[in-house]
């Protein structure tokens, strides 16, 4: 025997089903509040309707990893962790270098690397890595502990073409992510 409730438009009533014809049919349920009741007739809990008001949850939120390889005073993070947060249900949390880390590639630091939560001249809010972007990476996943459904890294404040992101610290710090079993994406930008 299957009992559900179907609920539409706020309003619930139980659908039964017999996966066998041999089972016995059921009697009402009682009109009562509070944990399941049994039905006396078949010994099957059944649940009970609940009176209380139906609450709406809010949507899941977005986390998203901002980092780069120029630093956390950079207007290019600064560009693309506004542009984020101006999006419905997306948390950005900023983890980037103290510093410019152009051109670092994927090196990581030996032993535990040092960060601080700090507003940075740009106005972002976030923490400071002494370190490297595959650092921060790093730092936001082992030492504060965030678990991001992306990373993004940038937006570099020059091209990464070709060669180029061998060494780019933009791009090993979305690699790192990925490592780190989180989807992530280097954004860089062109000018002329």
């Amino acid at each position: 025997l299957a009992v559900a409730l179907a609920c539409t438009s706020g309003a619930c009533s139980q659908v039964r089903s017999s996966s066998s014809p041999t089972v016995a049919p059921t009697t009402a349920v009682p009109d009562v509040t509070g944990p399941d009741t049994v039905v006396p007739d078949t010994g099957v809990p059944t649940p009970v309707e609940s009176t209380a008001t139906p609450t709406t949850t809010a949507p899941a939120l977005l986390t998203i990893l901002v980092t780069n390889d120029d630093g956390i005073d950079s207007p290019g993070i600064a560009a693309i962790a506004n542009a984020l947060v101006a999006l419905e249900g997306v948390e950005v949390i900023v983890v980037a270098p103290a510093d410019d880390q152009s051109g670092t590639s994927d090196t990581t630091s030996p032993g535990p690397v040092g960060y601080q939560e700090v507003t940075a001249a740009n106005g972002l809010h976030g923490y400071a890595v002494a370190g490297t972007p595959a650092d921060a990476v790093n730092v936001a996943l082992d030492q504060l502990i965030l678990q991001p459904d992306l990373v993004v890294s940038g937006i570099n404040t020059s091209a990464n073409m070709g060669d180029d992101v061998i060494y780019s610290g933009t791009v090993a710090a979305a690699m790192e992510g990925r490592f780190l079993g989180h989807p992530a994406v280097a954004v860089s930008l062109t000018s002329r």
